[in-house]
């Protein structure tokens, strides 16, 4: 049985699943998001797609192996998603 929680960063949105084998991540955003990528720091798992074009008003699925003896709770807090657009600075002078 799967447990979700749904995670919100920035206008992008993600819904984390959980088995007890698998974390799930459902992915959408409202707008064309670049590049995305997806980690989970203090873990040594690989996604299924680490970096991807994200489509707007569709979802994308990605999954890696839940790192052993990890929680759901552990997983949404440490679960990151960034894009192209998130690694420059905006409206501010250089």
């Amino acid at each position: 049985m799967a447990v979700s929680a749904l995670v919100r960063i920035s206008t992008h949105s993600s819904r984390v699943l959980v088995n007890r084998i698998s974390l799930i991540a459902e992915l959408t955003s409202h707008s064309l998001a670049l590049l995305m990528e997806v980690s989970l720091p203090g873990s040594d798992v690989v996604f299924s797609d680490n970096y991807f074009n994200l489509p707007a008003d569709r979802m994308v699925r990605i999954s890696c192996p839940m790192p052993s003896g990890w929680t759901l709770d552990r997983a949404k807090t440490e679960f990151h998603i960034r894009s192209v657009y998130d690694s420059y600075s905006h409206g501010t002078e250089i």
